[in-house]
């Protein structure tokens, strides 16, 4: 290999070996992913740095040129990088197709929870009305119930209908969407 071309190896693998210090301390980079790039990286550059050794690998397994064995080291681990990587894909495209149904079941729950009269906290029968009873007696869940000591939520508003209490959870406009597999600064 002519001195051109290992100097521009060695910077070309330094160059990745630094990016990838780099990006592990931005934390965009996981410590188990930086370790099998800088493991490549410090392979890339020893090959680089001794000739010798990169010629022996060469004429080992029948290469002419060094530069060829050192694109096919280099092509050979991006290969299987790529092959993980899928692997890791497809693990999360499962995932996160059993956590949208599991999300649908559970938002399908509360939609009933919340569409329930029997469950649905409803206006409070006056106090000398014969039909105040305690909330087991009538089915009925009741928040700020003063015989219980319950407090009512402190999101709750009251409507102006005089129907049942909404929280600031409950309104579908309030709903944030969920992004699965990155941080809150990634979406």
């Amino acid at each position: 290999m002519s001195t051109q071309l290992r100097i521009i190896a060695i910077i070309v693998s330094l160059g990745l070996f630094l990016s990838v210090i780099e990006l592990v301390r931005r934390r965009r980079l996981m410590e188990r992913y930086a370790l099998l790039w800088l493991t490549a990286t410090v392979a890339l550059t020893g090959l680089s740095i001794w000739s010798g050794l990169l010629d022996r690998i060469s004429s080992a397994i029948g290469v002419r040129y060094g530069t060829s064995t050192l694109f096919a080291v280099a092509f050979g681990f991006l290969t299987l990088m790529v092959l993980h990587f899928t692997l890791v894909i497809s693990r999360l495209v499962e995932q996160n197709k059993i956590l949208a149904q599991k999300m649908a079941l559970l938002q399908g729950r509360l939609d009933r929870l919340e569409s329930d009269p029997a469950v649905a906290p409803g206006p409070e029968p006056r106090a000398d009305s014969p039909e105040r009873a305690p909330p087991a007696a009538t089915g009925r869940l009741r928040s700020g119930d003063p015989r219980t000591g319950d407090a009512p939520p402190r999101d709750a508003e009251q409507p102006s209908g005089g129907g049942p209490p909404t929280t600031a959870r409950s309104r579908p406009t309030d709903r944030e969407p969920v992004a699965v597999g990155c941080d809150r600064d990634d979406r």
